[in-house]
């Protein structure tokens, strides 16, 4: 998940139908700004890919400024709720990566500890198993400057 422009087809907040023939974003979902879509491949096992996930609500607006726990609790919230409108849930999910804004090796380590304690209580209260490929990177800065996390996905449903 490295470069998910280039190795992911995706729908932005503009609600783009279909990209290339090859995928399409679900009808369903409410469109958001600030948030990209799940599109789904039409490749076999039924993959969903959700690229930037923010943590906004239902107005599109970037809450809990500040506070990583309160940001990712959400983001967890709107996965799963993007996740239903597919026929999926979190025991889905095969591969997940969180981009966390940090600024220095303590509050790297410390950050990655919130994230780790939570996604573990995430996956568990959901009763599913931990993603096989998790990855936890920091970067200096998100795209817009009060988000302090964003979340991509991989999701299967074979």
């Amino acid at each position: 998940m490295k470069n998910c422009l280039n190795r992911w087809l995706m729908v932005g907040a503009l609600g783009l139908s279909a990209l290339m023939g090859h995928a399409q974003s679900t009808p369903t979902a409410k469109l958001l700004p600030t948030y990209l879509y799940p599109v789904e491949t039409t490749v076999p096992n039924r993959k969903i890919y959700i690229c930037g996930q923010r943590p906004v609500d239902d107005q599109g607006q970037v809450v809990s400024r500040g506070n990583l726990n309160a940001q990712l609790a959400l983001i967890f919230v709107n996965l799963t709720q993007t996740l239903r409108t597919v026929g999926m849930g979190p025991n889905n999910i095969r591969q997940i990566s969180y981009r966390i804004t940090s600024s220095d090796e303590k509050s790297n380590s410390d950050n990655q500890q919130i994230v780790r304690g939570l996604a573990n209580r995430y996956f568990s209260e959901n009763k599913a198993n931990q993603p096989a490929i998790s990855d936890i990177k920091n970067v200096p800065q998100q795209v817009d400057k009060d988000v302090m996390i964003e979340v991509e996905v991989v999701a299967v449903k074979e």
